[in-house]
């Protein structure tokens, strides 16, 4: 009976932990979206909450580092170069299946980063709208992948 009891509760702990796991993916991608909706707009203190969000529900390290960039960032092309980093760590996870990137497509900005091109998330139902940029430049950018 004890040894029923004892996967019962194992199977509900890995239940909880699942559910708590998807949960976390959801806020991870939110905030992220959040954070590149606030660039857009030019929003650097909007982007640093959404920023920090990310950085207390992360437990990927890189992601962790990537957001607390954003988080210090002291103006908006601090913020983007830091987003740009960020973005680069999401995509890595989402393409690895770590994260839930379902919904979402990647986007390539040409221009940026001294014309090396950067990469960026974004909810697939959206205009593309570029957080590099932001109303500077609607132009220029490629949907790459949809997830």
């Amino acid at each position: 009976m004890k040894h029923y009891l004892f996967i019962a509760m194992l199977v509900v702990g890995l239940i909880y932990a699942s559910c708590a796991s998807r949960n976390s993916e959801r806020i991870l991608v939110r905030e992220y979206c959040s954070v590149q909706s606030a660039l857009v707009q030019d929003d650097v203190h909007k982007a640093q909450k959404a920023a920090k969000k990310i950085s207390l529900e992360s437990k990927d390290t890189q992601l962790t580092v990537a957001a607390e960039r954003v988080v210090s960032a002291s103006n908006v092309v601090q913020a983007r170069m830091a987003f740009a980093e960020l973005s680069k760590r999401m995509i890595s996870l989402a393409e690895s299946g770590q994260i839930n990137a379902k919904g979402l497509k990647r986007v390539y900005c040409p221009g940026f980063y001294n014309n090396e091109g950067v990469f960026w998330l974004q909810p697939e139902n959206q205009a593309v709208s570029n957080p590099y940029y932001g109303a500077r430049m609607v132009d220029g950018t490629t949907v790459q992948q949809t997830y």
